[in-house]
């Protein structure tokens, strides 16, 4: 809330499910918009598993859904 408060009214704020990256858009050029990432540091892989596998709703993630994710962070860590 505050991130969108902060904004004021000119701007949408989009929280996505997970805290990697959220979206704000300026409401009159709704193509035009900026990426907000968090870099969050995790002890272990079962952590990010666990934080990526359950949606915004509290559904769980389907298991090609976390994987995908995992494995791009991984070949994304190693070029």
């Amino acid at each position: 809330k505050a991130v969108k408060l902060a904004l004021g009214d000119a701007f949408t704020y989009t929280i996505r499910p997970w805290e990697g990256g959220d979206k704000v858009r300026l409401k009159r050029m709704t193509s035009v918009f900026l990426d907000i990432f968090t870099l969050r540091r995790f002890e272990n892989d079962h952590q990010l598993r666990e934080l990526i596998g359950i949606k915004k709703n509290g559904s769980p993630q389907s298991d090609e859904y976390v994987q995908g994710i995992v494995n791009t962070i991984e070949t994304c860590a190693v070029t």
